[in-house]
């Protein structure tokens, strides 16, 4: 077990996986652009969620949802737009999840905010 400086135990044989997951997404990005195929990105991707799963680690994308100050999301950009109401916020993309371990906030997450133009 390897323990990280959060104190979370991690079994060696996850690093490994993850160093094999990490080595094949690194070996599909150097392929030609004409022969990439989404396989490997997706099954990359559902091993390495597997991992988080075990551990009980989740990231949360809050693209979509309404800005609240009280989110634990830093905004790094805010847009004003005509497309909603003044005043109203909405989150327009994600940059940087949101990171929770055992439903404890780990991480801040990052985003870019849609704002109504004021009239």
């Amino acid at each position: 077990m390897t323990e990280t400086k959060e104190g979370i135990l991690i079994d060696a044989s996850v690093l490994v996986d993850l160093a094999v997951y990490a080595w094949r997404l690194d070996l599909w990005t150097k392929q030609e652009s004409g022969t990439l195929s989404l396989t490997v990105p997706r099954y990359v991707v559902r091993g390495i969620n597997k991992m988080l799963n075990q551990y009980n680690i989740s990231a949360v994308d809050m693209t979509g949802s309404q800005f609240d100050s009280g989110l634990a999301c830093d905004v790094v950009d805010s847009i004003e737009v005509d497309s909603l109401p003044p005043g109203a916020s909405i989150i327009a993309e994600t940059v940087a999840p949101i990171v929770n371990i055992d439903g404890q906030l780990a991480r801040h997450g990052q985003v870019v905010i849609h704002t109504g133009r004021a009239k």
